[in-house]
């Protein structure tokens, strides 16, 4: 099984849509890896695509209103085509499989990591590991759930940045 990201270029990704494109291959692996531990279904396709975006705040805010309810800019936001009530129901294995899309808010994206002293890669790699995680259907909705969600979403987060060799500054 492998995992392709696809996105289309955009202002609002800027010079992070280039970081994900010279480190795809990269990023590809650590997914694979996230989703072979958390995902065990994975493996009976050849292949899991996600789709990414990146949005500027007023199209994020409108966005997040939409969906959520909530008429603010958020960092990212996940749109699986699997996940039911909190359940994965899967069409039958084989072939690819499209996991969903996740839609970025560089603007968020760029104060989390300043807030955190870290990267807008280290940043980015954080989100598209919750992201991926919400996908299917990971959620942090109880402080349990939460506490695992943080806690695998930041394992993938580092391995993504060892792999990629991005830096991430001294808070």
């Amino acid at each position: 099984m492998k995992v392709s990201l696809a996105w289309e270029k955009s202002e609002a990704g800027g010079l992070l849509e280039e970081w994900l494109a010279s480190h795809q291959g990269d990023l590809s692996c650590v997914l694979e890896e996230l989703y072979r531990e958390n995902f065990p279904e994975s493996s009976g396709w050849d292949e899991l695509e996600i789709s990414l975006q990146f949005l500027d705040e007023e199209a994020m805010a409108a966005l997040n209103g939409q969906y959520r309810g909530e008429n603010r800019p958020t960092d990212v936001l996940s749109f699986p085509l699997w996940e039911n009530d909190g359940h994965l129901e899967l069409p039958p294995a084989g072939g690819v499989l499209p996991l969903g899309d996740l839609v970025f808010c560089r603007p968020v994206l760029d104060a989390n990591a300043a807030a955190a002293g870290t990267s807008v890669q280290s940043e980015l790699a954080l989100l598209l590991a919750h992201g991926a995680l919400h996908l299917i259907a990971w959620d942090h909705d109880t402080e349990e759930r939460r506490a695992a969600m943080w806690a695998v979403q930041e394992r993938y987060r580092q391995r993504i940045l060892e792999r990629a060799g991005a830096c991430v500054k001294e808070g």
